[in-house]
Formats: structure tokens, sequence, C-alpha cells
């Protein structure tokens, strides 16, 4: 097997275990929720304006 192959492989696992723990530790959850938060209220903003 390519280690490419299995990479993919371990990619998606290693990113869903990564959001549960941001989710678990507040500090990092916090900040990533207050930046998806204003990107949508800029989005908002920028669609409101048009």
């Amino acid at each position: 097997m390519r280690p490419e192959s299995s990479r993919k492989f371990l990619k998606p696992r290693q990113l869903r275990f990564s959001h549960s723990a941001r989710q678990f530790t507040m500090p990092s959850s916090y900040n990533v929720t207050s930046s998806a938060t204003a990107q949508s209220l800029e989005i908002r903003r920028e669609l409101t304006k048009v």
C-alpha cells in the first residue's frame, strides 16, 4: 500500500478526534466558535448590503 492512501484513511479520523478535543477544551473551542461566528456575521453583513 502507498503511504498516501494510508494518510487519506487516517486523516478523517484524526480530524474527528481533533474536533471532539477542541469542543472539550474551552479556550481552543471558544476561539474556533468565535472565529466561525465572526465570519458568518461578516457574510451576513455583505449579503444585507447587497
